[in-house]
């Protein structure tokens, strides 16, 4: 393993510049009541961004209430807090009021889809806009309305709830704030006993703010890596015959150095051990304030941890961060889905034509049978496929044609071949008779490293004068404005030999995920609207950066980035060096790689939705035991 940079980021990211103190509003008496109901939404935000610093999971008072949280010495605000809905009433001066309101209460009735009883009466707020918190969850939260907001007032506030699901979502680790801010002579009958009271029928000034405030990893989840088995890294210099080079290091840090917060920390249920392979007694874990959790409370033998990192005890029986495989988004196998492209398992090969295109060869094989049968059949072209793939798209229509097509991005300049896969909505991969897996290579061969103790050639290879490496070939998600992130889903392994790419992209997988390349996965941003999840599988995740050279013999390790959760059931291994165990001459390889985790690593070691045994390194789920390094 090559040098490993995991980070955890901790940041607040507030949806609208609005700040103005409750305390300060008494003094703007003089305001217009235009200029009042704008200050009335700004108390509602700051004083909900208060009650999320103290508790992320913050929805005003599910379960209680009606409840006073702030009164005032001298009258000049009360805030109530019922069953979800918050009423904050403003005296500016005597008889002159602003009031805020917030409703997370759907107000259908008790036992409903909010798992809330009603607020009481006085305490319904009467607008369609539903407040929802989700910055503890890992998949996006549907955002609903009510269309009956505008009868409530009609009917004594008994009408109950006509519910929709709208076309928005509410992100993994964010929360969506509807603050209704309301002033004018129309509140005149209310009272900070009745901070609610139904206006009165004259003038009233209302202003609707719709706030979208995220929480980045490290303020959801409390560890940047949490393995039910070892961590270990074994750590090498930057440049093979280079000697040792200071910054080869296994660093776990967070960008919010100096300030409060969640500090970084990994978590293992055995041991943390990163070692230079060279022996060097340098320091090899880096943690600026963080914690490294341990079976014993001491690192694994060999690894030199910076002073100011903590070493702590794990709680055998604590729990890690849980997402079970029905909590998040995956593409579905229904093949009359219009929105899915349910495509045919097996071995997917970039050919270059004789004018220079790339064209891809489908073969119903798994990896091992392809590999296995090329080597006895040179030159078997397989299944020619068109552009579309619609020769094994099992829902193909001139309408979903374009949404995975294979393009030619060759540069007409310098002639440096590139195929691009564009992965343009959801993919299911439905199995064959023959195989599960789908595979995603180009014509050389499946490479993932130098030639096993430097003997060629290279096991893997299968068309030694073939052009396309997997440098020249690329599996990419497209971004489509509007519409949820795309997520490539597979009931089998998922092989990709190639550069990936993708702002908001998902790759789920109930067996291994292997992806062999360099590139970057960003499953992060509210200016991408991602998922969260950049890879989730039921087995093992491998990252192997290996990029062979052009002659197919030699190559070197490149770095790789990747926003968002990888979560495995079993194993998670990034390969940006040869396996130690193995002998390869320096002379096959020419560098490390270095891998920037943005978020958190999850060995989870067992199946976290298992009823029974759903603890860390339980072995549920078919992973076996001793599993979740």
């Amino acid at each position: 393993m090559g040098a490993i940079l995991v980070t955890i980021v901790i940041f607040l990211i507030v949806g609208a510049t609005l700040a103005l103190a409750p305390t300060h509003l008494a003094s703007a008496a003089s305001y217009t009541d235009s200029q009042r109901a704008q200050l009335s939404v700004e108390a509602g935000l700051s004083y909900a961004r208060a009650k999320l610093r103290e508790d992320l999971t913050w929805r005003a008072s599910p379960d209680s209430g009606p409840h006073e949280t702030v009164r005032m010495p001298d009258e000049s605000l009360v805030i109530v807090e019922d069953h979800g809905n918050v009423i904050g009433l403003i005296q500016f001066e005597p008889g002159q009021f602003g009031q805020f309101r917030i409703r997370f209460n759907y107000q259908d009735g008790g036992g409903s889809q909010d798992g809330m009883d009603n607020p009481s009466r006085p305490n319904f707020v009467d607008h369609e806009f539903i407040s929802a918190n989700n910055l503890s969850g890992s998949t996006p939260l549907a955002l609903i309305r009510d269309r009956r907001y505008q009868r409530y007032l009609a009917n004594e506030m008994q009408q109950l709830a006509e519910l929709f699901e709208s076309d928005e979502s509410v992100a993994p680790f964010q929360v969506y704030l509807a603050i209704e801010g309301r002033a004018g002579p129309g509140l005149r009958d209310a009272s900070l006993d009745a901070p609610n009271e139904k206006p009165n029928g004259l003038r009233l000034v209302e202003r609707m703010a719709e706030v979208r405030l995220e929480a980045d990893f490290s303020e959801t989840l409390d560890a940047a890596a949490m393995a039910a088995g070892d961590i270990n890294a074994t750590l090498y210099s930057q440049r093979p015959g280079a000697g040792r080079k200071e910054g080869s290091h296994l660093l776990v840090s967070s960008n919010k150095r100096g300030t409060a917060g969640t500090p970084p920390r990994i978590r293992s249920k055995g041991e943390v051990t990163a070692v230079r392979s060279d022996g060097g007694d340098e320091v090899s874990l880096k943690s600026p304030g963080g914690f490294a959790n341990t079976s014993t409370g001491a690192l694994g033998a060999g690894t030199v941890a910076s002073p100011n990192l903590q070493v702590q005890t794990e709680d055998p029986n604590a729990d890690f961060y849980s997402l079970e495989w029905d909590e998040i988004h995956h593409a579905t196998s229904d093949p009359a889905s219009g929105d899915t492209v349910n495509l045919d398992a097996g071995t997917y090969v970039v050919w270059e034509k004789s004018d220079g295109k790339p064209e891809l060869h489908y073969y119903d094989m798994g990896m091992e049978q392809y590999t296995e049968h090329m080597k006895q059949n040179p030159g078997d072209p397989g299944q020619v496929l068109s552009q579309d793939l619609k020769e094994v798209r099992n829902n193909y229509s001139q309408l979903n044609g374009n949404q995975i097509v294979l393009r030619d991005n060759t540069d007409a300049e310098t002639g440096n071949l590139e195929a691009q896969l564009l992965v343009k909505s959801d993919v299911h991969v439905s199995s064959t008779r023959q195989t599960s897996e789908f595979n995603y290579i180009p014509e050389r061969g499946f490479m993932d490293g130098p030639p096993p103790n430097g003997v060629l050639p290279h096991p893997n290879e299968v068309a030694p004068d073939a052009s396309f490496l997997n440098t020249n070939i690329s599996f990419q998600f497209v971004n489509n404005e509007g519409r949820r992130k795309v997520t490539f889903t597979s009931d089998g392994d998922i092989t990709l030999n190639s550069r990936v790419y993708g702002d908001g992209g998902a790759i789920t997988s109930t067996s291994d995920i292997n992806i062999v390349g360099v590139g970057k996965l960003d499953a992060l941003g509210a200016e991408n609207k991602g998922e969260g999840i950049s890879l989730y599988s039921k087995g093992d995740i491998t990252i192997n950066t290996y990029k062979p050279n052009p002659n197919g013999e030699t190559g070197r390790y490149n770095d790789i980035r990747l926003n968002g959760v990888l979560y495995a059931w079993g194993d998670i291994n990034f390969e940006l060096a040869p396996p130690p165990d193995e002998t390869v001459p320096e002379t096959f390889f020419s560098s490390y790689g270095q891998l920037l985790v943005k978020g958190a690593v999850v060995a989870y070691g067992g199946d976290p939705g298992d009823s029974v045994a759903s603890t860390p390194g339980s072995g549920s789920g078919g992973v076996g035991p001793g599993r979740g390094h």
